[in-house]
């Protein structure tokens, strides 16, 4: 079981090398079955450390605890452009700044990447025919920060690949709960600090109004906040970086085992920075535009 105390995160510069291909992947990945939105194929942990070091010291988890994980790539970049979710067998869930100059053309779609030193048979690549941003997205404030992709093929569920469950319109955290998140992200603020794996952290969700005071992020989180979460810790650590926007933030009700996507990775102040948490588009604030563009898009 992995451990998700930390952060993570990536711009991941790639790599060519080759690797054994672990033949446990051969069946785990390919084996055809009944796929349920939100449940991870290997558990989630429960570790709550808030260590600065983030996935530095060892958070590295996998595909199999994540498997809504999708890695968004720019042809002839090494780097990470941003993380997503999958919503349906052609749908992803991202941010709409992650595609600032940027076409469908020019990118794609990586599902079952644990370590991006290496290649096995469980990862998939795919492109996109559409990008759909929302109309009233503002690149200046961050405001109404989401988008849908459509790929150009169904993804192929398995133990690596699958949906993340969309919440409904009841459906409500408080401040204090604990939700998951996992991407590709910067892990140290710096080139050196990158990890190339996957990584891990839970992070409590924050009072809205203690976000939106002066020395907490202040005036520009007032301009969002009707639409947006803050995530994170008081005194730092846990916290989304450089590499990591469009990413899911996740969470589950007591007595519910499912996850559901309750954020997007949206903006931040630094990584990790004391009373700097986190800024996460609100899912439940646009399940009508999630799903109008989703009938559009069928």
């Amino acid at each position: 079981m992995e451990w998700c105390g930390v952060l993570l995160v990536v711009l991941l510069w790639g790599s060519t090398s080759s690797r054994t291909v672990d033949r446990r992947f051969l069946t785990q990945a390919t084996e055809p079955r009944t796929v349920q939105c939100g449940t991870p194929s290997e558990p989630i942990g429960t570790s709550t450390s808030t260590s600065r070091k983030r996935v530095a010291g060892g958070n590295a988890t996998t595909t199999a605890s994540f498997p809504w994980t999708v890695m968004v790539k720019k042809y002839g970049h090494s780097d990470v452009r941003c993380g997503a979710a999958i919503l349906s067998h052609r749908l992803v869930l991202t941010a709409a700044h992650c595609f600032d100059n940027l076409s469908k053309n020019e990118m794609y779609l990586l599902t079952g990447v644990d370590d991006m030193d290496g290649w096995n048979l469980q990862q998939k690549m795919y492109h996109v025919s559409d990008i759909v941003i929302h109309e009233d997205y503002d690149s200046t404030t961050m405001k109404n920060d989401i988008a849908l992709l459509k790929t150009t093929t169904s993804f192929t569920f398995n133990s690596v690949a699958k949906p993340i469950c969309l919440p409904g319109a009841s459906f409500q955290m408080s401040p204090g709960d604990v939700c998951v998140f996992a991407g590709y992200g910067d892990t140290q603020g710096i080139p050196a600090g990158r990890d190339r794996k996957l990584n891990c952290m839970q992070v409590p969700l924050v009072n809205d109004s203690l976000c939106a005071q002066s020395d907490w992020l202040g005036a520009d989180y007032v301009t969002v906040r009707d639409v947006s979460i803050c995530a994170g810790y008081a005194n730092g650590g846990a916290d989304a970086c450089s590499g990591d926007s469009g990413g899911a933030l996740v969470c589950k009700q007591s007595g519910d085992q499912k996850y559901y996507i309750y954020g997007i990775s949206s903006w931040g102040k630094g990584c990790g920075e004391r009373q700097m948490p986190g800024v996460y588009t609100k899912v439940v604030s646009f399940l009508d535009w999630v799903k109008a563009k989703s009938e559009s898009l069928s």
